[in-house]
C-alpha cells in the first residue's frame, strides 16, 4: 500500500503540525500559569527579590475598559497587567479601588521613582517582571482590609 503522507527530513507532514501545535499549546499554558507559578516560588527566598525603581511610560484602556499602565522596571518595559501577582505582598494589599488610586497616584508622579521589589524571571524563550512588593509612600484612602 502507499503511503501519499509527505516525508520531510525522516518526519511525515501531519506529525510536523501536530508537534508544532503542542509546541505552541504548551507554551500558551506556560506563559498564562507557569511564569507566575515560578516567581511565587521564587518570592520565597529572599535573595530572589530585588529593589529597584518603577517608572509609568504611558497608559491606555484596553476594549473592556481595563486600565493598563505601561512601566519601566530597572530599565525592562513591561505592563501593569502582567506584573501582577495575588499571592505576593503587592496583590494582598490593594485590590479593586486602591489598585485604582495607586494607578492616578502613578500617573500624576510620573517623573518620580516609585521603589518596589521584585521578582525578576529570566527564561531562554522569556523574561517576566513581577512586582513583590511597593514600598513608596502612597497609602490609599478606602479600606484596604480583607474580607
Amino acid at each position: 500500500m502507499k503511503s501519499y503522507s509527505k516525508k520531510i527530513r525522516g518526519i511525515y507532514l501531519g506529525h510536523q503540525k501536530l508537534i508544532i501545535i503542542t509546541l505552541l499549546c504548551g507554551y500558551f499554558i506556560f506563559e498564562v500559569w507557569g511564569v507566575r507559578y515560578i516567581a511565587e516560588r521564587k518570592a520565597e527566598k529572599p535573595n530572589n527579590i530585588k529593589e529597584g525603581c518603577l517608572y509609568l511610560r504611558s497608559s491606555y484602556t484596553d476594549t473592556s475598559k481595563m486600565k493598563i499602565l505601561r512601566l519601566t522596571i530597572d530599565g525592562h518595559k513591561v505592563e501593569s497587567h502582567r506584573t501582577f501577582s495575588g499571592n505576593m505582598p503587592y496583590g494582598y494589599k490593594w485590590n479593586g479601588q486602591q489598585r485604582d488610586e495607586f494607578y492616578q497616584y502613578l500617573e500624576y508622579n510620573k517623573e518620580k521613582c516609585h521603589p518596589i521589589q521584585y521578582v525578576d524571571i529570566n527564561l531562554l524563550i522569556t523574561r517576566k517582571i513581577f512586582i513583590y512588593d511597593y514600598l513608596g509612600d502612597f497609602k490609599p484612602t478606602t479600606n484596604t482590609k480583607k474580607y
